[in-house]
């Protein structure tokens, strides 16, 4: 299943997409917050998900499970998490500088977490 969520100057949506059909399961929208305007992507300057997620794969040899593009202190983030049995790896690429800012491991089975983190 895909969950995508975006806005527009007036709304925000969010759908749930089957992702063998294409189906559309779910979709809602809502009335943007004034807050929220301020949130805007410019996608034109970034790189996409498939850049994003080779560059975390250097990082994790896990099958990626989930990824997400937002915005977290005025910088566009690729996060993408990656999954192995027990063990799931979060990844955070920097979407215009293509560099690892975040890499993080949890392995659920000897409750142990490891950490990189890049500035």
């Amino acid at each position: 299943m895909y969950e995508i969520g975006g806005f527009d100057s007036q709304n925000e949506y969010k759908a749930k997409i089957n992702a063998s059909s294409g189906n559309i399961i779910k979709s809602k929208t809502e009335e943007l917050d004034a807050d929220d305007k301020k949130e805007a992507l410019d996608i034109g300057n970034l790189i996409d998900r498939d850049q994003a997620m080779q560059i975390a794969q250097q990082s994790a040899q896990d099958q990626p499970a989930k990824w997400t593009l937002e915005k977290d202190n005025g910088k566009a983030i690729w996060e993408i998490e990656f999954e192995n049995g027990n063990k799931e790896t979060e990844v955070e690429v920097d979407a215009s500088s293509q560099k690892v800012l975040k890499s993080e491991t949890d392995d659920h089975d000897k409750n142990m977490k490891h950490d990189k983190d890049d500035d």
